[in-house]
């Protein structure tokens, strides 16, 4: 059975100017045969995943194993810590362990970030490059629950009708990203990255070694 949606209509106030948006509209009165053939609408997709990934492993670099890193050691920023919680054995010797964070190829680590980070969050539906690429890069350093309150908190300081913040990356989040002003909500999205660093050191003084580094991630 086709899913219909009903309409959605959602006024933005950005930068003083009113800007209404449907993201659908009720379907005409069709006979059951054209109603059978009718297919689901699928959101366009835009290929940025290559360049996010160069812009992470920057970012990430190669192998490491700091002390006071929680998820353990990781290499192209991928952690033992999630490798473990997927089952993910690199190195087909039947467990997990730091071994198989050392035996992480690039071509292994981009099948990972894609499946796990990039298809689940249809980051690709987004139409912006530099959005996908600065959400993606965050997800990758602050996880996807944390990332989309960020994206969403951003979100609230723009638009009049504030959205609900969570983890969740659905459709309608899809939507609003798409047809707000990119250029603010980036900005926004920034500060309140880094505002989340900030917080995360005055609560745990001994990640104040990572701040700087956080922060200078946060601007870019």
């Amino acid at each position: 059975m086709h899913k219909i949606r009903i309409a959605i209509i959602a006024t933005l106030f950005i930068a003083g100017t009113c800007c209404f948006f449907v993201t659908s509209c009720y379907p005409p009165i069709q006979s059951e045969e054209a109603q059978e053939q009718r297919v689901e609408y699928i959101p366009p997709t835009f290929d940025y995943f290559d360049e996010a990934m160069k812009v992470v492993l920057l970012h990430e670099g190669g192998y490491s194993n700091d002390q006071f890193d929680k998820g353990g050691a990781t290499k192209f920023g991928v952690s033992l810590a999630f490798l473990k919680s997927d089952h993910l054995d690199i190195d087909g010797d039947g467990d997990v362990d730091i071994d198989d964070v050392k035996a992480l190829t690039l071509a292994r680590s981009d099948e990972i970030y894609k499946q796990f980070f990039w298809i689940p969050n249809h980051y690709e539906n987004i139409e912006n490059k530099d959005l996908a690429i600065k959400i993606f890069d965050t997800c990758v350093n602050a996880g996807a629950n944390r990332t989309h309150k960020i994206l969403k908190s951003s979100i609230n300081a723009i638009i009049k009708g504030k959205i609900a913040v969570n983890g969740q990356m659905d459709e309608d989040t899809i939507d609003i990203i798409n047809l707000i002003d990119h250029d603010m909500l980036l900005k926004e999205f920034r500060k309140e990255q880094a505002n989340f660093y900030r917080a995360i050191v005055k609560k745990t003084p001994k990640y104040k070694k990572f701040l700087n580094g956080w922060l200078a991630r946060s601007k870019e």
